[in-house]
């Protein structure tokens, strides 16, 4: 029998934003426990928010053995790792001085707009030991700045998004991230329409993000191997290829990036970057050691999920690796669309895409932005979105604290206004 014992502990303060103003101070703290037992090829656990006794874990997770819930893979063993990713701290007062110093030049310079949602100050501690030896801890802070944006006398729900995050936010840096979408939002053109140089904004769910998100969704265990992605089947097919710069990997890459380099069974990959897509083919899917014995796939350390549940198979940080300096090097002479926000997109069991976009953003050569443009809808086969339409990924960082790096590639655009 194998006790493991996991904690996360979670510190964080929030200010609410209504109407451009400060609206509400939250703090909070939490600490969650969870004990799994392993025993015979079956599992038992047990969780708990709050001050808990492991020892009255331990003893709920040995009864929940008797439910036979299977677990065939052995545990993780023998393995000390400790990972800390600081930024600034940030008090309660100084996190309210911090969103009042921001907001004051946001109301002034754009009196036309005004700013909701808030600033988000979080910390958060996770470790995971066992009987074996295994001893593992990833702490990290960070403070967001999320502005869902309308325009006065505007009937739409929202009209724009501005979002940054990072380490180390000052007013400073914060407004350098933000004023250029904020400075061009009323400087409108029409919508872009026909085949056209589209530029995302690393991976976040509202920019990048849902282009990966078909990686994301089609490239775990469970869907491969029962068939239902899209991508069923291909691992090592270059039958239909991807382009041949396109890397798309899964980083655990804790000295690059900031990122846990372990997953939630315990797996250090000895290799952090996984790679799904390279040399124009699947190569792998993510799995974890029990999605990897269930359907006979190689387990590569993919296991996510929260303390309270088994481990899943999923993505730790989705991203494609550079094939050019900047930006502009991507854009090559020639100008993009950046999108900024998207929302609602789908895509067909042959792989075809709709994206709608509700903010995108004219780029120049330089990628520089010059204008807003109308909503449009963008399509387009993701087998050509990164193959034949493929442009590339850039070294440069779309904000100086950021992970994320600029996406390019060729989509059709259909105007809606």
């Amino acid at each position: 029998m194998v006790r493991e014992v996991l904690t996360l502990e979670t510190r964080e303060l929030k200010l609410g934003v209504i109407g451009s103003r400060v609206a509400s101070v939250r703090s909070r703290g939490e600490r969650e426990s969870a004990v799994r037992v392993y025993d015979d090829g079956r599992v038992g656990t047990a969780s708990a928010v709050g001050d808990v006794s492991v020892d009255a874990l331990t003893e709920q997770a040995r009864d929940a053995l008797s439910l036979g819930i299977p677990y065939a893979p052995e545990p993780s063993r023998e393995r000390s790792l400790r990972v800390s990713h600081e930024g600034a701290a940030m008090s309660l007062a100084s996190l309210v001085d911090f969103t009042e110093a921001l907001l004051v030049p946001l109301r002034a310079d754009y009196p036309e707009l005004i700013f909701s949602e808030g600033v988000t100050h979080r910390t958060q501690a996770f470790s995971l030991r066992n009987d074996q030896g295994l001893d593992l801890a990833y702490s990290r802070s960070t403070t967001t700045a999320v502005f869902l944006i309308k325009e006065r006398g505007s009937a739409n729900i929202i009209d724009s998004l501005a979002v940054t995050e990072g380490p180390d936010l000052t007013v400073e840096n914060t407004l350098a991230s933000l004023r250029p979408k904020l400075d061009n939002h009323s400087n409108r053109a029409p919508s872009p329409s026909g085949r056209t140089r589209v530029v995302f904004a690393g991976t976040a769910p509202h920019a990048g993000g849902a282009l990966l998100q078909l990686f994301e969704r089609g490239c775990l265990a469970r869907g491969y191997a029962t068939g239902s992605s899209i991508f069923s089947g291909r691992i090592g097919d270059t039958s239909r290829p991807f382009h041949p710069d396109f890397r798309l990997v899964d980083s655990r890459d804790a000295a690059r990036l900031r990122v846990c380099p372990f997953d939630m069974e315990g797996v250090v990959r000895d290799t952090p970057d996984l790679d799904i897509i390279r040399g124009g083919a699947l190569r792998n899917v993510a799995a974890s050691k029990r999605d990897a014995l269930q359907f006979g796939l190689p387990a590569t350390g993919s296991g996510i999920g929260d303390l309270d549940q088994l481990p899943n198979s999923g993505f730790s940080r989705l991203m494609v690796a550079p094939t050019a300096p900047t930006l502009a090097a991507l854009l090559d002479g020639e100008p993009g669309v950046l999108v900024w926000l998207a929302a609602g997109g789908d895509v067909t069991p042959a792989g075809d895409v709709a994206l709608p976009v509700q903010v995108s953003f004219q780029l120049d050569p330089e990628g520089n932005i010059t204008h807003r443009l109308g909503g449009a809808t963008f399509t387009g086969s993701v087998f050509d979105l990164f193959g034949d339409d493929f442009v590339g990924a850039s070294e440069e960082a779309v904000e100086p604290q950021s992970d994320d790096r600029w996406l390019v590639t060729h989509m059709q655009a259909h105007g809606t206004s």
